[in-house]
């Protein structure tokens, strides 16, 4: 493996590259006039329908060009190396469409720490992060990546009073939110962590219109109050697409 990357989800200069879901043209659409280029991850058929086609499902990402992938999709991990350049690692665990059989790669790492339902972590990050010396903080959300909206090395957005309490422990600045007011079909909600991602170290994109959330004020407070600018996508609700990587 090559040289550790600390921050993997908090890109220190401008992004030009994301791996995003291809269900949702609003979003791709928006990246691609942003002229940032899209890996559209295509649906995986051990998931369920809902996340199928969610990048924070079947890609984790390391650090730097390090990525660790379903094994089932080969014609990403392909794609991915022979294209792009990346290191692909397969995963070793077995997907299920049931929760938890879905979360193996669902972890959340922000600077030493992966936040992250620690029994169904797969075993390749898991050796990653002893080798690095990266704690690992179990908490009960299994999907923790999807749940986070990872503002800052030490700022967070979610709506899981678990993932808060375990992240304000080691020092991070939470703002607890509603849980409702995110789309996902087939759900009763999505999550905050799967309606974003950031797009350089001072700029976070939205998947929707932030105000269609009842705790949007409270949000744009918390975010604009660490120096982060907001960009949305018009024209829909915030929808969880499984993150923007």
């Amino acid at each position: 493996m090559t040289s550790f990357v600390k921050s993997p989800n908090l890109p220190c200069g401008e992004v030009n590259l994301v791996a995003v879901s291809a269900e949702n043209s609003n979003v791709i659409k928006k990246l691609h006039k942003l002229k940032i280029k899209t890996i559209q991850v295509q649906g995986c058929e051990f998931l369920d329908t809902p996340v199928r086609a969610h990048a924070d499902m079947i890609i984790h990402h390391l650090g730097g060009r390090e990525l660790v992938v379903l094994k089932s999709e080969r014609d990403l991990i392909e794609k991915l190396e022979n294209e792009y350049g990346f290191c692909c690692h397969a995963s070793v665990s077995d997907i299920g469409r049931k929760y938890p059989m879905d979360i193996s790669l669902n972890a959340c790492r922000i600077g030493n720490f992966i936040f992250c339902k620690q029994q169904v972590l797969d075993e390749v990050i898991k050796d990653y992060l002893i080798k690095h010396e990266i704690e690992i903080v179990n908490v009960n959300q299994g999907y923790t990546k999807c749940s986070a909206c990872i503002v800052d090395e030490k700022s967070v957005v979610t709506s899981d009073i678990g993932i808060a309490n375990a992240m304000e422990k080691k020092g991070i600045d939470v703002l607890l939110i509603d849980p409702r007011g995110i789309l996902l079909e087939g759900y009763d909600t999505g999550f905050i962590g799967g309606c974003c991602g950031k797009l350089d170290k001072d700029t976070i994109l939205f998947t929707g219109d932030l105000s269609s959330h009842k705790d949007s004020l409270l949000i744009r407070k918390f975010i604009t109050s660490k120096g982060i600018e907001i960009l949305e996508c018009e024209n829909q609700a915030l929808v969880d697409i499984g993150g923007i990587l």
